[in-house]
């Protein structure tokens, strides 16, 4: 399992266990990592279930780069990522 995969899990677990006393509004996922992904920078501003909603996109953006690593391979993947 992803280091990203396991933080979302305890910010799940975080929120579950009643989470930030001052509520909840946003969250965000950020990892560094000597091999960056598109997924490892995250975040959700404004919303009713912020950590639902980043486990949501996370998972959509996922799936998006796996798709488009295995029709265009990992040199496909870094052109991708320096389009501006």
């Amino acid at each position: 399992m992803e280091l990203s995969d396991r933080l979302l899990r305890a910010l799940a677990a975080g929120q579950a266990a009643g989470g930030d006393k001052r509520g909840k509004q946003s969250t965000a996922l950020l990892l560094a990592s000597p091999t960056p992904r598109w997924y490892h920078n995250l975040q959700v501003d404004d919303h009713a279930d912020p950590v639902a909603e980043l486990q949501r996109i996370y998972d959509v953006v996922v799936e998006q780069v796996e798709r488009l690593e295995q029709e265009y391979g990992p040199e496909g993947m870094r052109l991708f990522g320096r389009i501006k």
